[in-house]
């Protein structure tokens, strides 16, 4: 996990949080051809240690597929300016972002003066960021959740409806086509996947 400031009002801080890459999958049908049967050599193959067996020595190299990297999240505090958060991230980009966004874009200039974000603000960060996935969150009670509008498709203006509204067209001018957007609300639970190596 590593850190970085956050522009507000208090000390406020943004997180990475990288995990550790996963073993590739084991060639069992290589083992087998190798005459190696299922058994307590596959289990340390696959945490990767050498095994001596019958005169020769297995090197976990040999057996497992290409190992899949650790998914990267980012999540923030209240922020009016996450560069220091975007610098940290660095090349490797992120699996997720979950960035804060209390108030829709007309709104913008009394967002930064009270250290918050709007959502075009955190659809730049994304992009900048590479994040395959933005959840934006920490909207102003003003915004009702789009779950309770009668009619989501169209939610009225008093909804986060805005925020996904602003949020997809700020996307769309950055060509963030296949990036994610949720904009949450209580209990929204996201899942990040896996990327798989080729």
């Amino acid at each position: 996990m590593e850190a970085a400031a956050l522009a507000h009002r208090v000390p406020s801080f943004g997180f990475v949080v990288t995990e550790a890459a996963v073993a590739g999958k084991l060639d069992s049908a290589r083992l087998l051809a190798a005459g190696i049967r299922p058994g307590p050599i596959y289990g340390r193959l696959k945490a990767g240690q050498e095994v001596a067996w019958e005169g020769a020595v297995l090197r976990p190299a040999d057996f497992l597929g290409p190992e899949a990297a650790g998914r990267r999240v980012a999540v923030l505090g209240d922020t009016a300016d996450s560069a220091e958060l975007v610098a940290l991230v660095g090349e490797e980009g992120l699996d997720l972002l979950c960035h804060e966004a209390t108030m829709e874009e007309a709104n913008r200039e009394n967002a930064i003066k009270f250290g918050h974000s709007t959502p075009a603000m955190a659809v730049q960060v994304a992009a900048a960021c590479r994040a395959r996935h933005l959840a934006i969150f920490h909207l102003s009670a003003r915004y009702k959740p789009v779950s309770l509008s009668a009619d989501p498709a169209n939610p009225d203006p008093d909804s986060a409806g805005v925020i996904v509204e602003e949020a997809r067209r700020a996307m769309a001018g950055l060509g963030m086509q296949g990036v994610e957007l949720t904009v949450a609300e209580d209990f929204t639970e996201v899942t990040v996947p896996r990327i798989q190596p080729a």
